[in-house]
């Protein structure tokens, strides 16, 4: 499984350029599991998509990242272009803003990412940045 792991991190465009576009690439490829993200579930390796952040892997076996107090460059949109910019066909859907919630969805190659933005610069625990990833079957 580690073998096929890796092959598809080295097949992955931009994979073995960028640690962010690596943890991508991991994540297209468990995506691709028959049980969706198994290898992460049963080696406990971690994700790191935003510095500073969180990620867990949930019981339903989706992804939960998140990180408040963002610095000015780490905004949603910026995350959804590069999440994008790291695999070959993904899209990027601007959200409707409610409620001041800013949010986007970036989806192909078996992954769904939904961004979304609360918050602002002027509050005690700043802008915060969730994103959640599932394996779009």
């Amino acid at each position: 499984m580690h073998l096929i792991l890796a092959a598809a991190l080295l097949a992955t465009s931009g994979a073995g350029q960028d640690p962010f576009c690596n943890e991508i690439g991991k994540l297209a490829a468990g995506a691709r599991e028959s049980t969706p993200f198994e290898t992460f579930h049963r080696t406990g390796d971690p994700l790191n998509l935003i510095p500073g952040g969180y990620c867990r892997l949930s019981s339903q076996r989706n992804w939960i990242c998140g990180k408040s107090l963002l610095p000015p460059e780490i905004t949603q949109a910026s995350m959804a272009q590069r999440i994008a910019a790291c695999l070959p066909d993904m899209t990027v859907v601007p959200g409707e803003t409610r409620y001041g919630n800013r949010r986007s969805v970036v989806s192909g190659n078996g992954l769904v990412f939904e961004l979304s933005e609360t918050g602002s610069d002027r509050g005690h625990i700043g802008r915060i940045l969730s994103i959640f990833i599932r394996a779009e079957r």
